[in-house]
């Protein structure tokens, strides 16, 4: 009975040698997949047993195969990818509107402002300068277009960053979907490590794109929450929406938790609403403008003796992106009110200071219609500025938290390379502890 133990002991080496071969060769052929978490082989000393004159060995166990990552690493990553992702997002989201209101272009609505008041003071030196009139008109409208092209431009970003979070919505609920039932195998197949690293590449990508908590359970599944609300319970998935305001929702059956999102929707819904208020201040500028010269205008009479009618004209519901200039002074310049008497002669320009004062007038919140539009610059690059140091910031803490990851984790070739070697000839040795006792027991079935 003595050789037959020492064969199932050899046996045992057998199995355990195959199964740390296993395990390396798995490392080595996944050592650039993205997530991958080195695998090791779990044995210990079978139990022994009782042969009379003490206990005998019954050689070696495989309890098993471990991941060598660190899941409190692991949830920490999550959180980091949420960081990083919405501030990357809230710079991305933001990036379209710095040339948009960048001072320095000629078709900008400040260069166009600009230019529109020197026309104002050229015409000072001769009022009745057809010229000089038509230098205002044409300067005039080119003020209205800039504010309609940039008005444009900021309902393209607006579209854009709804179209983005959209996209990232879907992604959203399509993963959840998949950690649900990645969770439901995981219970069924009772953990098996290329799972749960399936498990932690879900839940690093829901982490980049809300901002989410990772749960984990003894069983190995993961719960993914979003401030302590559920997206992902086990095998159940709810889904994420966006709130016509652009903010995101969470199912809750009989209704929805709208949620402070963390993420690339926290980014694009931060950008998104920066994007609206600067909007809506453009819009504010445009129509305070246009009433304060509307109203300098109508001060002053024409050519013809007529009172100035207006200047610029806009819808109420969209003043930046419905600008313009009048239609009728466009085509007759003789119609710009620069006298300041119905009787004067053709050179007075009486009206004209009262016309450039809008230039230094407080119109938006104490502040000239340049100001204001600086103003603009200055914020989308103050928000642009500080997403990206955040960004770099939060950046450097997950590039951390993932070399920590993969010292713990990653695999080393040349490492693998010796344990190859290693469990080679532990496999060796251990057939050769079978092949001598299969000997001895063909020797004793000969003698008998």
């Amino acid at each position: 009975m003595s050789v037959l133990r020492n064969i199932q002991i050899g046996a045992s080496g057998l199995t355990a040698a195959n199964a740390a071969l296993s395990a390396t060769s798995h490392n080595v052929v996944n050592s650039t997949t993205p997530g991958y978490q080195r695998r090791s082989v779990q044995q210990s000393t079978s139990i022994p047993t009782s042969v009379g004159v003490g206990m005998a060995g019954r050689g070696v166990s495989v309890t098993g195969f471990k991941r060598m990552g660190s899941d409190l690493v692991m949830q920490q990553q999550v959180a980091g990818e949420g960081d990083y992702a919405r501030a990357m997002a809230t710079e991305g989201g933001l990036a379209p509107l710095e040339p948009l209101l960048d001072e320095t272009q000629v078709s900008g609505p400040h260069s166009a402002l600009t230019a529109f008041f020197d026309s104002l003071q050229q015409a000072t030196q001769d009022p009745s300068d057809s010229s000089n009139r038509r230098v205002v008109t044409a300067r005039a409208k080119n003020l209205g277009r800039a504010f309609r092209a940039t008005s444009e431009g900021f309902d393209r970003t607006l579209q854009g960053q709804e179209t983005e979070m959209e996209g990232k919505v879907d992604r959203l609920n399509a993963i959840s979907t998949k950690l649900a039932a990645v969770n439901r195998d995981i219970i069924a197949q009772d953990g098996p490590a290329d799972l749960l690293d399936e498990r932690d590449r879900i839940l690093k990508e829901a982490g980049s794109i809300i901002g989410a908590t990772a749960d984990l359970e003894p069983d190995g599944t993961a719960n993914l929450l979003v401030q302590g609300h559920a997206i992902v319970s086990g095998a159940n998935a709810r889904t994420v929406s966006l709130t016509d305001d652009m903010q995101v929702a969470i199912d809750a059956g009989r209704g929805s938790v709208v949620v402070d999102a963390d993420g690339e929707l926290g980014g694009l819904v931060d950008a998104w609403q920066i994007t609206t208020d600067l909007r809506e201040t453009l819009s504010q500028t445009a129509q305070a403008f246009a009433d304060a010269m509307n109203a300098a205008h109508a001060g002053g009479f024409d050519r013809n003796g007529a009172a100035g009618g207006d200047l610029f004209t806009y819808d109420a519901a969209d003043p930046a992106g419905t600008l313009r200039f009048s239609e009728a002074i466009d085509a007759d310049p003789d119609l710009l009110a620069f006298a300041s008497d119905a009787t004067a002669l053709a050179g007075d320009g009486g009206n004209l200071p009262a016309l450039s004062a809008v230039e230094d007038a407080g119109l938006v919140g104490g502040k000239s219609a340049a100001e204001a539009l600086s103003g603009l610059t200055r914020e989308v690059a103050t928000h642009v500025a500080t997403a990206r140091a955040d960004a770099d910031t939060a950046g450097m803490v997950l590039d951390d938290l993932d070399q920590l990851q993969a010292n713990l984790a990653g695999v080393d070739l040349d490492e693998e390379a010796a344990n190859l070697m290693m469990f080679q000839t532990a496999y060796q040795a251990s057939a050769k502890v079978v092949q001598v006792n299969d000997q001895l027991l063909n020797t004793l079935m000969e003698m008998v």
